[in-house]
């Protein structure tokens, strides 16, 4: 039940996220007079969003595929212990995170502010309740909480092929609602307009396990490799900041792209480790980690007068203290944080 090449696709999405966020630091450096290029560099740097569509797509898939397996060893799923699983894996780092972002770290670094609703934090809505400080990026883990309370009672409730037809109907519910909110932040960080990403994996799941024939037709093709599926991933990326009118269109096929990518990944999934796969297991906490420890670092920057705004060496001593920090806090807060809640958590599985 362990697709090793995912936790490198996970860290690929992390990188993203966190590309953006470190290459902000010194935006204003780049002025380009080409419209253009403008338009290309742009989609080379805020790549964030790409990232966090790629998780939800994961998430999608890999939900639905434990619940597909969970109901054929076990012919039901127990939703009790499934909450708990996710439970035991997603509030421990997520509260630390908040905790320490509307508490403790205002206290310590007085230019760092919570303007936020605390309840709707602490219930998973912050994606509706968006802030300036750095533990907004929860948003994206309220929606995947979201979706992990609905999600099996609705797949517990419809069997069979019903399961996939209500997955095609929310997709398309979710397509048009973001189309319709295209350009605001419902758009972007509302659960509606996301599940279209959790939907397609979702979608993606349930083909690959009842083997259905297109697909494994597609999965076969001697094209089927993965350095063609990223290279057109890269070429629509970019073309839907230059051909803006067909950018809904070409956000469609981005999604099946990153299903594709998925899909192939877990295909050729072996028992190899490399340093993107270990990286894995530490994603959740880098990427929730990150925007504190590159914001303090900042500040320690800016409070002994390292002007990285007009000097390169300083910025690049930021981004690689930033780096350094972030995964050694990442690290440390998985092998004695939040380990402890996985060796309870594996209580709770039902499948080995």
């Amino acid at each position: 039940m362990y697709f090793n090449k995912l936790d490198s696709l996970r860290t690929f999405a992390f990188l993203l996220v966190y590309w953006q966020h470190i290459v902000s630091i010194f935006l204003h450096k780049i002025h380009i007079n080409s419209t253009l290029l403008n338009k290309i560099i742009i989609k080379f740097i805020f790549t964030g969003g790409v990232g966090v569509h790629i998780f939800f797509v994961l998430s999608g898939f890999l939900i639905t595929y434990l619940l597909i397996q969970e109901t054929k060893k076990n012919k039901k799923i127990n939703i009790k212990f499934f909450y708990f699983r996710r439970a035991l894996r997603i509030w421990p780092v997520y509260y630390l995170v908040l905790i320490t972002g509307i508490f403790i770290i205002p206290n310590i670094f007085k230019s760092i502010n919570f303007e936020g609703n605390i309840l709707m934090n602490l219930l998973f809505f912050n994606n509706y309740y968006l802030t300036g400080s750095p533990i907004s990026i929860t948003w994206s883990v309220a929606i995947e909480e979201q979706f992990y309370i609905f999600w099996p009672i609705l797949f517990a409730l419809f069997k069979g092929k019903r399961i996939l037809y209500l997955s095609y109907g929310i997709f398309l519910f979710s397509l048009f609602y973001s189309l319709h909110y295209s350009g605001t932040k419902l758009g972007y960080y509302g659960t509606i307009s996301n599940l279209k990403y959790l939907m397609v994996g979702c979608i993606g799941s349930i083909l690959f396990s009842k083997k259905n024939k297109s697909l494994i037709k597609l999965l076969n093709h001697k094209n089927f490799k993965l350095e063609y599926i990223v290279i057109t991933t890269i070429i629509l990326h970019v073309s839907s900041n230059i051909f803006y009118s067909l950018a809904a269109v070409l956000n469609v096929i981005l999604i099946v792209l990153y299903l594709l990518i998925i899909l192939n990944l877990v295909l050729n999934s072996n028992n190899n480790s490399t340093v993107f796969t270990k990286i894995g297991k530490y994603t959740y906490g880098l990427y929730l980690y990150h925007p504190t420890v590159i914001l303090i670092c900042k500040i320690f920057f800016d409070k002994y007068n390292l002007n990285y705004k007009n000097e390169i060496i300083p910025i690049v001593l930021l981004i690689t203290t930033s780096t350094i920090l972030t995964f050694g806090v990442a690290k440390i807060s998985y092998n004695y944080f939040e380990k402890y809640f996985l060796k309870i958590k594996r209580k709770y599985n039902l499948l080995k």
